[in-house]
Order: structure tokens, then C-alpha cells, then sequence
């Protein structure tokens, strides 16, 4: 039976407030980290879209990401093709923004820009004037360094000012991050030139169940909007967008693991559309849950044997978060976590400390690797870069 909810958020797309509940979803986090420890995953009644129910705000966010980004790492993040999977993603990229913008001369801004990368590749098709935005300064440093390219701190709630308009505003794995969709919308409209264009890419919900992975990979405490082609379609055209295309495609992630994508193309103006519902996206993202909830993971998750001793986890992020919220590693005797993002050394997790990689060399406890998707490169660095006999346990 169908359990009704009433949302506190309100959908992003629609404004609606009624909504059908779908899962609830609990992580345990740093102390003092500014994202939620849980919330709600809900389907509005009136448009089909499927949201996180939090009430962190927008601010919370940009602090977040500003002051927390997992993108300056360049060795594991996303963002600005330093791994040959994510090049790859970063060429398709380019190359459909380039279908959709043949001037060369074009002023292009990629808002979330992380380490340049997607700038990188429309600099290498010929485009004379680009420009990026990311709320981190290490991350926008970074895209600084690719000649011609110029890149500002800021976010789509906090836009850096006097940057003139541009032919085309990019929006690449942005939208899902993103509390105030509606207001971040029409910020990136206002920095779109009549007739401009708005390109927009983000995980295909419609598809989760196509290309398995844990509850927290597509569902954490960062993504909290799930959208299809139609749920973008009902955001664009309510906004004052037109359709030009929209499509779908999977992606590398690491060399065993591929990622559902959806895009879309819509250009400035027209008559605001009425908003249809998107019932395939509910169904879908029920199929996924299900699935999910029955997968082989969850059966040995939940049988977690763990040794009797202390143990060091390493990995603090979403599938860390959530398996110890959610399965017998939170009642684990710990004694420190690691993990190779700088921004959570010093931190304390379950009031245990968060220590650098380089001090393990003294301690003897067994590691619990608490990372899905890059578990082999974690196991390398521990046997290989730091040169560990500790004993490794994949979780």
C-alpha cells in the first residue's frame, strides 16, 4: 500500500507538498559536518518527481562544498578527466555541447566546474571563451591553470558579478546537489543571452535499476534530486526554456563500473508549459529500491563478521556514512578512520579520530576498506604506496 507523505521541502520542481513515501535513508557523519544525518526519500504526488526530504539549506551546501569538496582530489573525484574514465566522460561532454554550439567564439561558463575538465575539452574543439565556476578555490586554482580559461569562486546561489552574459551556461552533474532548484534556474537564466542556451546533465534516475550500485552511491547526502529527461523537461519548460534535444548515455567510472547519465539541451524562452506528471520515473525508482534492498550486498552487509579487535575504517564518505548508520560496522570496536580527503583530517567520527594515511605505519590494526567504488585503488595504496602488513578487509 501506497504510504502518503507530507514534505517539508516541498518538491523542487512543482511546489507541490504531497508526496508518496519511498525510503528513508540514514547516515552517520563527521561531527560538526553541515549535511543532514537523514531524510526521507519522497515521490511528489503531483509531478512524479522523486526528492531527498531535508531541510538543510542552500548556505549548508556552499559551505559544504566550498570548505569540504571531495573534488580537489584528483586521483579518485570527478571533474576534471585526471582518470582515463572520467576523460572519456568529459569528451562525450564536450562533444554534445559542441552539437549544440557551432559558433567557436561562443562565451561559454560551466557553473561547477571542479578541476576544469569539461573546459579542457571544449579548449581542445576550438572554443576561444570559457569560463568556470566552482564553489571550491582549490578546484578553481586548478581550472585557472588551463591557458585561456578563466574560472571565479562561486556558486549558482552566489554568482560572481560582472561576468557578462553568455551564449551558453553549462549545468553538468550540478542539479542533483542542489536544495533551491527553481532559484538556481532562473540565476542561470539570467546569465543566458537571448536565445542562449542551457545544457544540463545529471544521473538518469530513470535508470538506477538498470546499472546496480548501493542505496547511498545514488542516494547520500549530497544527491537529494533525482531527475529523468521528463522531470527536466518539466523544471525547463515551467521556467521559461524551450526544448532543442535531450538524450541518454552511460559512462565509465572506473574500469568495472559504468554510470547512467541523461542530458538536455533548452534555449532561452518561449511559453511557460504546463507541468506533466512522470510516472515512469516513480515506478523506476521503486524497482531500484526494491532491487537494491534484495541485492546479494545487503545479505552480506548485514552478516558483517568483523574482528573482535579494534579495526581502523577507512573511508568516511557516503558508503562509510551509510553502512555505519545502517549495518553491524557502527557497533564495531573502531579506533580511528582515514581517509585520503584532507578536509576530514582532524575531524572526529562516532568520537573517534579521523587520522591522515601516512600515520598508519605504526598501527597494527586490520583495516576495513569502507569505499564501493574504489576499493582496488585503496588496497593498492595501502600494500603498495604505504607499504602496509595490516590486515585488509573489504566491506
Amino acid at each position: 500500500m501506497e504510504k502518503k507523505a507530507k514534505s517539508m521541502r516541498g518538491c523542487p520542481v512543482c511546489r507541490g507538498t504531497k508526496s508518496s513515501f519511498l525510503h528513508t535513508m540514514k547516515f552517520a557523519l563527521p561531527a560538526g559536518h553541515p549535511l543532514t544525518s537523514g531524510y526521507d526519500v519522497l515521490a511528489c504526488t503531483d509531478c512524479g518527481f522523486v526528492f531527498a526530504d531535508t531541510q538543510v539549506t542552500q548556505d549548508d551546501y556552499d559551505i559544504f562544498y566550498s570548505k569540504m569538496s571531495k573534488y580537489e582530489d584528483r586521483k579518485t573525484s570527478t571533474g576534471g578527466g585526471d582518470t582515463p574514465e572520467d576523460a572519456t566522460r568529459l569528451r562525450r561532454t564536450a562533444d554534445t555541447v559542441a552539437k549544440h554550439v557551432a559558433d567557436r567564439d561562443a562565451r561559454i561558463i560551466d557553473i561547477g566546474c571542479a578541476n576544469g575538465g569539461l573546459l579542457k575539452e571544449l579548449k581542445k574543439l576550438g572554443y576561444k571563451n570559457l569560463y568556470g565556476v566552482d564553489p571550491s578555490i582549490e578546484c578553481v586554482k586548478n581550472t585557472r591553470k588551463i591557458p585561456g580559461v578563466k574560472a571565479y569562486a562561486g556558486t549558482l546561489s552566489n554568482l560572481p558579478k560582472n561576468t557578462g552574459s553568455f551564449d551558453a551556461v553549462i549545468l553538468s552533474h550540478v542539479l542533483e546537489h542542489i536544495q533551491d532548484i527553481r532559484k538556481s534556474i532562473n540565476a542561470a537564466k539570467t546569465l543566458i543571452k537571448s536565445g542562449g542556451i542551457l545544457y544540463a546533465e545529471i544521473p538518469d534516475a530513470n535508470r538506477y535499476n538498470l546499472f546496480y550500485a548501493p542505496l547511498p552511491y545514488y542516494f547520500n547526502a549530497e544527491h537529494i534530486n533525482h531527475f529523468s529527461t521528463t522531470s527536466l523537461k518539466n523544471l525547463l519548460t515551467s521556467s521559461g526554456f524551450t526544448q532543442i534535444s535531450d538524450g541518454t548515455a552511460d559512462t565509465p567510472v572506473t574500469p568495472h563500473v559504468r554510470y547512467p547519465i541523461a542530458w538536455v539541451a533548452y534555449r532561452k524562452g518561449g511559453i511557460k508549459e504546463k507541468i506533466a506528471y512522470d510516472a515512469k520515473l516513480v515506478s523506476n525508482i521503486r524497482k531500484y529500491i526494491s532491487s537494491a534492498l534484495r541485492h546479494q550486498d545487503m545479505k552480506r552487509l548485514s552478516k558483517l563478521n568483523l574482528p573482535r579487535q579494534e579495526i581502523i575504517i577507512w573511508g568516511v564518505g557516503a558508503y562509510a556514512s551509510w553502512l555505519l548508520a545502517n549495518t553491524p560496522l557502527g557497533e564495531a570496536s573502531v579506533s580511528a578512520f582515514t581517509d585520503n580527503n584532507p578536509k576530514y583530517w582532524g575531524m572526529k567520527l562516532k568520537d573517534k579520530p579521523i587520522i591522515p594515511p601516512n600515520t598508519l605505519a605504526c598501527r597494527k590494526e586490520p583495516i576495513a576498506v569502507a569505499t564501493w567504488l574504489h576499493h582496488p585503488e585503496i588496497v593498492r595504496q595501502i600494500k603498495n604506496n604505504l607499504k602496509l602488513k595490516n590486515k585488509i578487509i573489504i566491506l
